[in-house]
């Protein structure tokens, strides 16, 4: 304590001896020097020095009395004054009209309270536990308001040694006549204090106090404001009572209510602890276990649990995961990771060292320190709270940095897994069980896998980590949400939108990202997680889309965004005659950024705050550099990056406005089944119309019965073309109105994503009014005029209902699959075609900006820069393709193909020096596979279609079949291709089974047409003379060799060389299936193995069938015997059916996490993700009529490309190239898609010569090459792969006779086309690419660059390994 003018005492004669005085009692002991009392006039204006000299210091057990004698003595102020280190000391008011007081037994009547300011300190939540403690607050300013004035300001200091100091500013230096203080900042001149005396009882009452803890020194004019606005300063301040009592909260207590009334309490009551370091403990989860851990044991027994559950994430075991409740303190956890990421990644050793500075400082070391608040607690001073929302914001978003980094790393440890790319698209195809709200099919499969599997696939994704990552990320997006949307939180928030310049930019970035990391969810982040659901919605998005929505009643809003009429969007904006006042509220103030638009990096000593500094040193490092800000000043780029964070914050929270929305899913389900029944009906009514126009020509052709036949085949195809076109006209009408609906829809989404993006719009243009000012809104009817650029489709204005629809010229349209589709059209023909109102057309807003503008100038060098750049890089991908095959060209060729490769790369790095700064963001959009589900349920369905069309054939003529002469023709065919078949696949046998198999099945097959042959001809040439003498002394003679007449009585009869033939076909069929059933088995197939045992034991009996005699042999006789061996071999064949297998299977049970190892290369992990990939790529080649003709026909499709137009008009023909992996064909410099066409003409000749002979034949004639050309018109991407549109020949016939008319002949030409298409995919550079499709998984077959049946098309083939045929279907 600081009075050296007093006397001090050690007691006091108490009241009795005492005569009139003024008592001030100081609280606590041992008082160090600093503080002092000053006594004036009651006008100020005279020090009573005297009056000072007289008071006696009492020192009592817990606290100290100044006592002056106050005899005959006029009121006087009392001053608090405080030592200065430059200056004259500070002085601020205590007392006014001080009197005589009575001496108290308990507290005097007039009481100061020496404190220290404390805060609370919690982590990061974790099952809803958050524990908060009290600490020392951190360093900055504390603001003490008494009677409505700023009565103290103190800055906060933290030395090198850790001990808290506070120093004042002389606010007597700044503060005006009429009470505000002057604008800008004041100096810190006060001496260190460790402690601050504050007002805590006056004249016998005890007082309130507004206190507030700010990181950094409010301005002027937040001062004013606060002390002018009584209800803003109780929303910013902490109300102190300052009478002592316990804490309102109990350390250890998750703060669940936070009030901003609270009391002064004993410094005693604070828990041992060390100073403040926030570089350090932000490092930690659990920041209150270190500042109270004294000893500094806690880093360490943290590094050492976080080793333990990194250990158990190496090597995960899936029935024993690691739990949220187990996480360990995750800086720690990153610092494993990062160590065994540089031990496994190949990288740079100095990158590797400096990577997560900032981010991954774990405190190695922590020294024992001293309790910083014991000398407070031993003098018995007393402490308040003050909140410190802003630090609780920086600290989660330092956390948010760790999980961003730890998420990063886990994805990084997968890669370096040798399985992650199988594991990855197992992750995203057969792991999710539902997959766009559907159950997923393949999920299926993933019982093949066993607990080792399941370990191996959870490593090979990081699942521990990521799982744990996202657990984290969510815990720290509700914290930070929670925090947001405090009223309190927010009020301090303000604080840093009332400074200038720099400082002012830099609050909005702060906020910015904060509201940045709300949004963004982290399952989001989550770059390996499987995308089943499109886009997420959560919390974060719903809480912007209404801050955005309710304006500014919303205070966050108010700070962010100008205020504006939505009007005001379709004019130029119109700067302020004045520039906005600094009014200390925290509104937004365009022309404080608008200052910064031409303006350099500022000086360093201007800038006061964090956010400003942190602002400036990005710029000045040039983090905001980007190809469209080069030509721009340092203060327009950070506006540009500042507006565009916002920009991308506000997109992704509109995103779920259509992806999330319900009503929106139900309609496109519709549209997509209506326009999938209209295709059906299409295909109908071209087999309708075909069936007609055959009748027709029959009907002309044949004669009497024939030709009514033909007539009533006419009538039925007409009646059925009838009915179609019935149907074609509902489903029409209810495409339609279905239509319309979505419109509706989409026109309240459109006016929510306008109020998202309005203020937006508005604040860029306010605050870059000499670059954005001129961007506005424009009607589509306008922009698509002359002298505008577009620069995106923004939304319709708030308007009423009935001007919703207005009168425009031109389309509005929007990419997707077949092209454009429309969202607005002022062709009321085409308007109605859409869907759209048929009275009015719709007329939309677009974000303009006029071309003699410099942002359009800007924009039209950078696309010119980016189709350079693109360009370079496609031109140099191809001439390094054919770089890569230089071994099959000559040396010339070798030598043309490096020089071009070496000009693509010239031209390449010249295109790169002009885009080299283009901002970028990758996304992993693992959405992969969200059609898959829809693919395959396709492909099953059409499956299910064709069987049900082969039963009913079969229940229709099976009798028939079975009884006709015939049959043994028919049985003939088949063991022809049942050896043509093993001919066929005996190379993919022989690699697959191995060699003895696939002999066993050839040599069966080939003695099954032999065995047919000898009976087939022993039946029908039964009479010719030599097959009789054959049949007679071969194969009906009797063995009589006593090796036979042995064997005869066992089977119970004579044997002859045809029995011993029939039998040794039996026993060729069981040793076939028991091959078969020995491989089943190795493959672990064991329903299928059983089965062909069993139908292995049938060959057996066959065997016994045909060299049993009629006395039987073991009981049966030869009926017996057959019909078991039928029995047997039907039941085995079914069996085998039952239990047969999908590739995938084969895949799942054999690669590298299934349990068996019988296809040791599937164990290879490039060779098992290329078998996989080619398994779930889902590759559909589809020949279909086109869909856009009708349309393009009729004037009903909006394009703007003439040439397109044209050929969609001409094209009747559409082949389809579409994959399950979206965008596998686009942009594609890695993939190359070799296409083959051929279209074939077949003439058909029908006619008869003299009414008799049939002249009917039929020639097939490919188009050649050059051809070809005309009838190709256009080839496009859409997402999910490739149209080529195709101009295919009408049929045509024509009628002639020939022979001097004795010889009526009708001539058809028909037209198709046969497609061959083969896939490559460069997966790394110097590698050779993957060539799909791949062989079946049982197969090793590797593609071969000089195979010329792997690298050449076969049209007259089909299934023949690496190339796309089985799937081509033709309709109409």
């Amino acid at each position: 304590m600081s009075e050296n003018n007093s006397n001090q005492v050690t007691g006091s004669c108490g009241p009795a001896c005492e005569g009139e005085s003024l008592i001030i009692e100081v609280m606590g002991k041992d008082h160090p020097e600093g503080h002092s009392f000053r006594i004036f006039d009651e006008t100020n204006a005279e020090q009573q020095e005297g009056l000072e000299n007289r008071a006696v210091v009492e020192e009592l057990e817990g606290s100290v009395l100044h006592v002056w004698p106050w005899q005959r003595e006029p009121n006087r102020n009392l001053w608090l004054e405080i030592a200065a280190d430059k200056g004259d000391p500070v002085r601020v008011p205590f007392l006014q009209s001080a009197t005589v007081v009575n001496r108290e037994t308990e507290r005097q009547r007039h009481v100061i309270l020496p404190i220290i300011p404390t805060t609370l300190v919690s982590g990061v939540t974790l099952k809803r536990d958050n524990p908060a403690h009290h600490v020392m607050s951190r360093p900055g300013f504390i603001y003490l308001f008494h009677e409505g004035k700023l009565w103290r300001e103190l800055e906060v200091r933290i030395g090198e040694q850790g001990v808290t100091r506070y120093h004042d500013v002389a606010l007597q230096n700044y503060r005006q006549a009429d009470g505000k203080f002057e604008p800008g900042y004041r100096a810190v001149t006060g001496t260190a204090l460790s402690e601050i005396w504050v007002p805590a009882r006056v004249d016998g009452r005890w007082i309130s106090i507004h206190a507030a803890y700010s990181e950094s020194q409010w301005p002027g004019a937040r001062v004013n404001y606060l002390q002018g606005k009584p209800l803003a300063r109780v929303d910013r301040c902490s109300t102190v009572n300052m009478e002592l009592a316990e804490p309102k909260h109990s350390d250890g207590d998750t703060l669940t209510v936070n009030t901003s009334f609270t009391n002064a309490f004993l410094a005693s009551d604070l828990a041992p602890q060390r100073s403040r370091n926030p570089s350090t403990e932000w490092q930690f989860d659990r920041p209150e276990n270190y500042l109270l851990d004294l000893k500094g044991d806690y880093a360490a027994s943290a590094a050492q649990e976080a080793i333990g559950v990194h250990q158990r994430q190496e090597y995960p075991d899936p029935d024993d995961p690691v739990h949220e409740d187990e996480r360990p303190e995750m800086t720690a956890l990153a610092k494993c990771l990062h160590q065994t990421l540089k031990e496994v990644e190949a990288a740079d050793e100095a990158t590797r060292d400096n990577e997560g500075l900032g981010i991954l400082d774990w405190p190695e070391n922590t020294q024992t320190v001293e309790d910083c608040v014991k000398d407070a607690r031993d003098r018995l001073i007393g402490a308040i709270r003050l909140d410190d929302p802003v630090g609780k914001l920086r600290y989660l978003q330092q956390r948010r940095q760790v999980a961003g980094w730890f998420s990063n790393a886990a994805v990084r440890r997968a890669k370096a897994r040798p399985y992650f790319d199988s594991a990855l698209l197992m992750n995203a195809a057969v792991v999710p069980s539902n997959i766009g709200g559907r159950l997923n099919p393949l999920h299926k499969y993933m019982s093949e896998i066993n607990g080792e599997g399941r370990r191996e696939l959870e490593r090979s994704i990081a699942a521990s980590e990521r799982k744990l990552a996202v657990e984290y990320g969510t815990n720290l997006q509700a914290d930070l949400l929670d925090l947001l949307r405090r009223s309190w939180a927010q009020h301090s928030l303000v604080d840093l939108f009332t400074h200038d310049g720099y400082d002012y930019a830099g609050a909005f970035h702060f906020l910015a990202s904060l509201i940045q990391e709300v949004v963004m969810e982290p399952e989001e982040c989550d770059v390996l997680a499987a995308k089943v659901d499109g886009p997420r919605d959560g919390a974060g998005k719903e809480w912007l889309r209404r801050l955005c929505s309710a304006g500014h009643s919303e205070l966050l809003y108010s700070l962010l965004f100008p205020r504006f009429r939505i009007e005001d969007l379709e004019q130029p904006y119109v700067l302020p005659s004045e520039p906005d006042e600094n009014s200390g509220d925290g509104q937004f103030r365009a022309s404080e950024l608008a200052s910064l638009e031409a303006a350099d990096l500022p000086e360093t000593e201007l800038v006061k705050t964090r956010d400003g500094l942190e602002l400036a040193a990005a710029a000045e490092a040039g983090v905001f550099l980007t190809a469209f800000a080069s030509s721009l000043r340092t203060g327009a780029q950070t506006l540009l990056s500042i507006h565009g964070n916002m920009w991308g914050t506000i997109q992704s929270a509109s995103q779920p406005l259509i992806s999330g929305n319900q009503q929106l899913k139900d309609i496109d389900a519709q549209l997509k089944s209506m326009k999938t029944e209209m295709d059906r009906l299409s295909q109908e009514r071209v087999d309708a119309e075909k069936a007609n126009a055959d009748a027709r020509a029959n009907a002309v052709d044949e004669q009497n019965e024939g030709r009514r036949q033909a007539e009533q085949a006419r009538q039925r195809a007409q009646a059925n073309l009838g009915r179609i076109a019935a149907q074609e006209s509902e489903v029409d009408l209810r495409l339609k109105n279905l239509a319309a609906q979505r419109q509706r829809l989409l026109k309240n989404v459109i006016k929510a994503q306008m109020r998202l993006y309005a203020g937006s719009i508005q604040q860029l243009r306010a605050s870059m009014p000499f670059l954005m000012g001129n961007v506005r809104l424009e009607r589509l009817s306008k922009a698509a005029q002359k002298g505008y650029l577009v620069i995106g489709i923004m939304g319709m204005e708030e308007i009423s209902e009935e001007g919703l629809f207005v009168q425009m010229f031109g389309d509005i349209t929007e990419q997707g699959e077949g092209g454009a589709h429309p969202r607005a059209s002022t062709n009321r023909r085409r308007a109605r075609a859409q869907g759209l109102p048929s009275d009015k057309a719709e007329d939309v807003l677009v974000l303009v900006v006029p071309e003699n503008e410099q942002m359009a100038r800007i924009l039209r060098h950078l696309g010119a820069a980016q189709r350079q750049y693109s360009g370079a890089l496609k031109e140099l991908g191809i001439w390094e393709r054919y770089a890569a095959q230089s071994s099959n060209l000559s040396a010339a060729a070798t030598a043309v193909v490096a020089r071009r490769v070496a000009d693509a790369e010239a031209k390449l790095e010249r295109a790169l020096s002009h885009f080299e700064r283009v901002d970028g963001n990758l996304q992993a959009a693992n959405d992969a596979f969200d059609d898959l589900e829809v693919n395959r349920g396709t492909l099953r369905a059409e499956v299910r279609k064709l069987e049900e069309t082969v039963t009913k054939t079969e229940n229709r003529r099976l009798y028939r079949v079975l009884n006709s002469p015939l049959l043994p023709a028919a049985v003939m065919l088949m063991e022809l291709h049942n050896v043509r078949g093993g001919n066929a696949a005996f190379d993919q046998n022989v690699r697959a089974m191995g060699l003895s198999n696939a002999l066993a099945r050839s040599a069966s097959a080939y003695y099954d047409l032999a065995y047919a042959s000898v009976i087939l001809t022993e039946r029908f040439l039964q009479n010719v003379v030599i097959v009789e003498r054959v049949s007679s002394q071969f194969m009906s003679r009797n063995l009589a060799t006593p090796f036979f007449k042995a064997l005869e009585k066992i089977v119970g009869g004579s044997l002859t060389p045809g029995k011993l033939l029939g039998g040794l076909g039996g026993m060729l069929m069981a040793f076939d299936y028991s091959q078969e059933a020995n491989y089943l088995s190795r493959m672990g197939n064991t329903g299928a193995a059983v089965g062909a045992s069993i139908a292995a034991a049938g060959g057996l009996a066959f065997a016994f069938a045909s060299v049993a005699g009629s006395a039987g042999l073991l009981f049966l006789g030869p009926a017996g015997w057959l019909a078991l061996g039928v029995t047997l071999a039907i039941s085995g064949t079914a069996v085998m059916a039952w239990f047969s297998e999908e590739p995938v299977e084969i895949w799942m049970r054999h690669g590298p996490f299934g349990s068996m190892a019988e296809k040791p290369f599937l164990k290879e992990p490039q060779e098992a993700y290329y078998r996989l990939a080619s398994l779930l790529m889902g590759v559909n080649v589809v020949i279909e009529p086109n869909p856009l003709r009708r349309l393009a026909l009729r004037g009903e499709l909006v394009e703007q490309d003439e040439h397109r137009l044209a050929a969609l008009q001409e094209a009747n023909t559409r082949l389809r190239v579409e994959s399950a992996f979206p965008g596998l064909f686009k942009g594609a410099e890695m993939v190359a898609v070799k296409p083959h066409l051929q279209l074939v003409e077949t003439k058909s000749e029908r006619g008869y010569l003299l009414g008799v002979s049939d002249m009917s034949r039929t020639t097939v004639t490919p188009f050649a090459k050059p051809e070809l050309k005309n009838h190709v018109l256009l080839e496009e991407e859409f997402d999910g792969g490739t149209y080529v549109y195709l101009k295919t020949p009408v049929t045509r016939s024509a009628e002639s006779q020939r022979w001097l008319g004795s010889a009526d002949l009708i001539e058809t030409w028909t037209y198709h086309w046969n497609v061959r298409i083969q896939l490559q995919i460069q997966t790394k550079e110097g590698e050779a690419p993957m060539v799909f499709p791949a062989p079946d998984p049982e197969d090793p077959l590797v593609y071969n660059t000089d195979d010329p049946n792997h690298t050449e098309p076969d049209f007259s083939k089909k299934g023949r390994p690496f190339w796309y045929d089985e799937q081509v279907r033709y309709y109409g």
